[in-house]
C-alpha cells in the first residue's frame, strides 16, 4: 500500500478531516469539491487504458492530487509544542509496501517493458551509483530492509551510517534506529497550523539504564526545496528549546492509554527529549553542514 493509500484510510482521514464519518461521506461529499487533472499518454483516452494503467495512474497521480486537495482545503489545526508519549507501533506499520509510477517502452526489438524513471523505485542495496549504493540490510540500526527513498535520503543513510559508532560511544548501552516516516507521524506548525511529515525519526533509547530517551527528527530536502519548506526547518529547528513532553493523563484519555502513560513514568527516565535539525542537504549546503548542527544538537 502506498503512503497515497495509507492518507485514505478512515482511521486516518477521521483525523485529518474534521467529523467524517465513512469512507462513502469522502467519496460522495467530498471529493466533488476538487477537480483533479490527469494525464497519461498523449492522445489516449481514460477510457482506452487497460486496467494495470488505470491502476497505476490512480496511485501514482490521482490519489497525490486528491491528498494535496485535501490539505489545502482541510480545517486548520494549531500545533502545540507539547507532546505526549505514544507507542512507536501504534504510528509506524510493521510492514510498508510502496508503489511506484512505471511506463511501458519498447526496445529496438520490440520487446514492451516497464521504466520507472523515479529514483525511489531503485533500492540503496544495489545502486548502480556508488555515491548512493549502501548495503541496507546489514545496518542492525535501520528500521527497514531496505531503502527507496529519494538520492538525498539515501545519502542521509549514509550519513548515519558514518555517524552510528560515535553515538553508540556517546550514548553507550543505548538502543539506536533509525525509522522512515511515510505519512505516519505528523507535525503541526504552532504559527499557521499546517502539516508536515519528517522523513525520518531517529530513536535513541537507553531502555536498560533509563537514562535518556531521544526522538529526533529529520528531514533530507532537494535544493529546489530549501526556500519553499523554510517554514518546516524553522519548527524543526524549534523543538530543541520550545517542545516539552508530558506524561499526566487526560479526561478524555482511554484506560488503556492511561495505563500505557504510567508504564513509560515507571521506566522513570532521566531525560526525555524531542529533537529537531536543519534539513539535511548535499546542494548548495553541504553535508558537513548538517553535520555541524547535528553534533551542536545533540545531548552530551
Amino acid at each position: 500500500m502506498s503512503a497515497e493509500n495509507n492518507f485514505f484510510r478512515f482511521n486516518h482521514l477521521k483525523n485529518h478531516i474534521v467529523g467524517i464519518k465513512s469512507i462513502d461521506e469522502l467519496i460522495e461529499k467530498y471529493l466533488p469539491l476538487y477537480e483533479i487533472k490527469y494525464s497519461y499518454s498523449e492522445g489516449k483516452d481514460i477510457n482506452q487504458l487497460e486496467a494495470h494503467e488505470k491502476l497505476q495512474l490512480l496511485v501514482g497521480v490521482i490519489l497525490p492530487e486528491v491528498r494535496k486537495a485535501i490539505d489545502r482545503h482541510m480545517p486548520q489545526i494549531t500545533g502545540s509544542h507539547i507532546f505526549r508519549p505514544k507507542s512507536l507501533s501504534s504510528i509506524f506499520q510493521q510492514e510498508k509496501n510502496i508503489y511506484l509510477v512505471s511506463f511501458p517502452i519498447q526496445d529496438s526489438d520490440g520487446e514492451t517493458s516497464d521504466h520507472a524513471p523515479d529514483e525511489r523505485a531503485k533500492p540503496q542495496s544495489s545502486h548502480d551509483n556508488p555515491d548512493l549504493q549502501f548495503d541496507v540490510e546489514t545496518a542492525d540500526w535501520y528500521a527497514y530492509s531496505e531503502n527507496y527513498g529519494t538520492s538525498e535520503e539515501k545519502r542521509f543513510v549514509k550519513f548515519v551510517a558514518t555517524q552510528i559508532d560515535e553515538l553508540k560511544s556517546r550514548y553507550k548501552g543505548a538502543e539506536i534506529y533509525l525509522i522512515r516516516n511515510e505519512l505516519d507521524y505528523w507535525l503541526f506548525s504552532p504559527k499557521d497550523g499546517r502539516r508536515f511529515s519528517p522523513d525520518y525519526m531517529l530513536i535513541i533509547n537507553d531502555a536498560e539504564n533509563s537514562e535518556m530517551y531521544y526522538q529526533c527528527l529529520i528531514e533530507p530536502k532537494g535544493g529546489h526545496l530549501l526556500e519553499k519548506d523554510t517554514w518546516k526547518e524553522e519548527v524543526l529547528i524549534s523543538l530543541d528549546d520550545e517542545s516539552q513532553i508530558v506524561f499526566d493523563a487526560d479526561q478524555d484519555d482511554s484506560q488503556n492509554y492511561v495505563e500505557f502513560l504510567n508504564e513509560v513514568k515507571e521506566h522513570g527516565y532521566k531525560e526525555v527529549k524531542c529533537l529537531g535539525f536543519k534539513f539535511y542537504n548535499t546542494e548548495p549546503r553541504s553535508e558537513s553542514d548538517f553535520a555541524i548542527d547535528f553534533h551542536n544538537r545533540m545531548p552530551s
